[in-house]
């Protein structure tokens, strides 16, 4: 049997996520079906459905790779640096996660009060 791209690249759930995202941008968040999702990620529907259920899912998972990329971005700095700093350190961080994604990020506020699930 063959593995699922899940199991030979753990990086596939960032992929979905950020692709759809992405796609957001482009084709509104509403009408984004998970298949069109996958086929631009390039993965199997089958794949998808293991990582995300549903669009909510998919940015639930979209918000717990930016907080490991702004983790990853963080610098433990020195004990003497104000916490202010450190704080905005983090902000920052989180801010240069997220600069790829504005355009979707917009089109989807705009377009989640018409989307109660998500």
């Amino acid at each position: 049997m063959p593995k699922s791209q899940i199991q030979a690249n753990p990086d596939v759930p960032d992929l979905i996520a950020a692709t759809a995202v992405k796609l957001a941008a482009t084709r509104g968040w509403r009408a984004l079906s998970l298949a069109e999702i996958a086929v631009e990620a390039g993965v199997p529907l089958s794949d998808l459905a293991r990582c995300y259920g549903d669009r909510p899912a998919i940015l639930n998972g979209f918000e717990r790779m930016i907080d490991r990329r702004m983790l990853a971005g963080v610098v433990a700095g020195d004990v003497g640096d104000a916490p202010r700093d450190r704080l905005f350190d983090v902000v920052m961080e989180r801010l240069d996660a997220l600069l790829p994604y504005r355009d979707g990020l917009r089109r989807i506020a705009r377009e989640l009060p018409l989307d109660p699930p998500s």
